[in-house]
């Protein structure tokens, strides 16, 4: 999903699902989310908050937000920090 939402927002003249939309993905990524299992409540959280910002940010802090998930290890200190609050 994480792809299909980046295809949708920053190239959208090539995204192959024309009738896709911020909503209708954003619901997709939600329910594979809950259907897969080994995601804990706040993986799940953290990959929302992410699918909204890409979706529905404006396209220069959606575009900021896509750079920063590719950024590996910032995400991987991101939600470790975040692992550790909630513990």
């Amino acid at each position: 999903m994480r792809h299909r939402i980046i295809s949708w927002r920053w190239a959208p003249d090539a995204h192959p699902f024309p009738k896709d939309s911020a909503t209708q993905l954003w619901r997709l990524m939600r329910d594979s989310l809950r259907a897969c299992p080994g995601y804990s409540a706040l993986d799940r959280t953290l990959m929302l908050g992410w699918a909204a910002a890409v979706l529905f940010l404006p396209a220069p802090l959606a575009h900021r937000v896509m750079e920063v998930q590719h950024a590996t290890p910032f995400w991987e200190l991101l939600t470790h920090k975040a692992r550790r609050q909630t513990a």
